[in-house]
């Protein structure tokens, strides 16, 4: 499919939604280099126009163009994500019907937008990470006791 033609054209949001998904469950490997943005504006009985297409170069460019955006436009997004794609339909509303396709199988859900929230990830230092091993490892340190310590009955 080329997304570009899609500009202009007018489909029923929940076809549209499943056209999108057949394309990539049917060419996965050629969606593991896109990051695409799809804008629509909405029309009458569930039909929408695609207003825009636009690539990005990465997903943290795309990213933060939808944390731009979010509540503000609605667009559908597909991009690739660690070895599978993911599509996902972003509404005004910040619900979100999310689609993640594997090679051998898709996940499909609605849920909420919870990213638009979130400051850019920092990666913890290693100091953090050795003092959150530390705390965790405590803390299983203490169940495992509680579990050995409890009283046993006599015979």
């Amino acid at each position: 499919m080329d997304f570009n033609t899609l500009t202009g054209q007018i489909y029923n949001e929940f076809s549209l939604y499943e056209e999108i998904l057949a394309e990539v469950e049917d060419h996965l490997e050629k969606y593991f280099i896109t990051f695409v943005h799809f804008y629509f504006e909405r029309l009458t009985n569930n039909r929408i126009k695609i207003t825009k297409v636009c690539y990005f170069k990465n997903s943290e460019a795309m990213f933060k163009v939808s944390k731009a955006i979010l509540g503000n436009k609605e667009f559908y997004q597909v991009y690739h994500n660690h070895g599978h794609v993911d599509i996902w339909k972003c509404q005004m509303d910040r619900k979100s019907k999310i689609s993640i396709v594997y090679k051998d199988k898709t996940h499909t859900e609605e849920t909420g937008i919870d990213f638009a929230n979130l400051k850019d990830h920092v990666p913890m230092t290693k100091k953090e990470i050795r003092e959150a091993f530390q705390e965790f490892s405590e803390i299983l340190s203490e169940e495992n006791n509680a579990q050995h310590s409890t009283a046993k009955k006599a015979i």
